[in-house]
């Protein structure tokens, strides 16, 4: 009896330690998952927090290329404006000496014919009193 009771100890001491392995066995497992959940968790929230980062650099991104290519636009119009003007005073200051020009040659030419005409009466003017001349003579 002693026997059996003691073989009965022993096989529930066996028991016991089986028992108490697969509960450390158990326990390491949901150990391990509670930590892979808890990664995985913190890895879905930075990936939000990328994605949220991402959203936010792309629209940074953009309002600050749509400012520079205002920017340029802008800088753009206001050197076409410029050269506009330039171009146009330049066309002013051609069609000024041009129109200088063409009046001064206009005044020559008026000073070429009156002179030229008043040399011509002249002429005839001296040729005039001589014929008056000789028909008094």
């Amino acid at each position: 009896m002693q026997k059996k009771l003691a073989q009965s100890i022993l096989a529930l001491g066996a028991l016991v330690v089986v028992n108490v392995e697969a509960i450390h066995t158990q326990r390491a497992v949901a150990l391990r998952h509670a930590i892979h959940s808890q990664t995985l968790a913190q890895l879905q929230q930075m990936i939000a927090q990328q994605h949220a980062v991402q959203g936010h650099l792309h629209n940074v991104t953009c309002a600050s290329y749509k400012h520079l290519m205002l920017e340029a636009m802008q800088m753009q119009k206001q050197t076409m404006q410029s050269l506009c003007m330039q171009n146009a005073l330049d066309l002013l200051g051609t069609m000024q000496r041009k129109s200088t020009g063409q009046s001064t040659n206009t005044k020559t030419r008026k000073l070429v014919k009156v002179q030229a005409t008043s040399s011509k009466s002249e002429a005839k003017l001296k040729k005039t009193p001589a014929a008056k001349t000789k028909k008094k003579a």
